[in-house]
């Protein structure tokens, strides 16, 4: 219980396992490495995190990555910028309003991405939604931004239906890039800030992903921005 929030029991789904990334209400109601996952279903859940995101505009914040995004219901996230956009107030998203969604692509990429009539995309469908149901003109759904490695393994799984300009490249931290790895395994491309990893193997793949980033044929119109986490 968190009662300065407040959050109880029932805000909470039950504790189950998540051992599949296939499984829609895993991916949802599982609890990601032990951690007790919010009911983001309930509508109160989705008052609080919206009134959070309204008071951290309010002190300056421009916009929010959301962590481990494809484990909330793409239905869920709709509603909560629904209720985001409702505490602004009529009219766009501020103009510096950012946004993106941390979904990575493994052997799930067809149920979030590339099917697009799958009811846990977060590709054409999603898009369809935030305006439809939440209110978001088209250019505020552009502000919408999806996960983009633009790492080997992921890129050739596609962002399918997405639209190019809706995509991030993340400059990753060392701990998630590690050989073997689903998604974001360099093969025989380079390394990734790994012990081991030449300086200039990894320096050249940083700078590829500015200035041909994968997947992207304009790079100056479909992904002019670059966004970096220090993480």
């Amino acid at each position: 219980e968190f009662p300065a929030v407040p959050f109880g029991p029932t805000d909470f789904h039950c504790e189950r396992p998540l051992n599949s990334w296939t499984d829609p209400l895993q991916l949802n109601a599982g609890w990601l490495q032990g951690l007790a996952d919010l009911n983001t279903e309930k509508d109160m859940v989705q008052e609080r995190i919206a009134d959070h995101l309204t008071d951290l505009i309010g002190i300056g914040f421009s916009g929010f990555r959301i962590d481990a995004a494809k484990h909330i219901s793409p239905d869920d996230l709709v509603k909560i910028f629904s209720k985001l956009k409702r505490n602004l107030g009529s009219g766009p998203l501020p103009g510096d309003f950012v946004s993106w969604l941390e979904i990575l692509l493994g052997g799930e990429s067809e149920l979030l991405m590339c099917d697009a009539g799958s009811p846990y995309s977060y590709s054409a469908k999603f898009a369809e939604h935030l305006e439809a149901v939440a209110g978001l003109g088209r250019e505020d759904v552009m502000k919408v931004k999806i996960w983009n490695s633009g790492y080997p393994k992921e890129t050739e799984k596609g962002l399918c239906n997405i639209h190019a300009a809706r995509t991030v490249i993340q400059n990753d931290d060392h701990d998630q890039q590690m050989p073997g790895s689903s998604s974001r395994d360099m093969g025989d491309e380079g390394c990734v800030l790994v012990k081991g990893c030449p300086v200039q193997s990894h320096r050249s793949f940083e700078v590829r992903l500015f200035r041909n980033p994968r997947g992207i044929s304009d790079n100056d119109n479909d992904a002019p921005i670059r966004l970096l986490l220090s993480s």
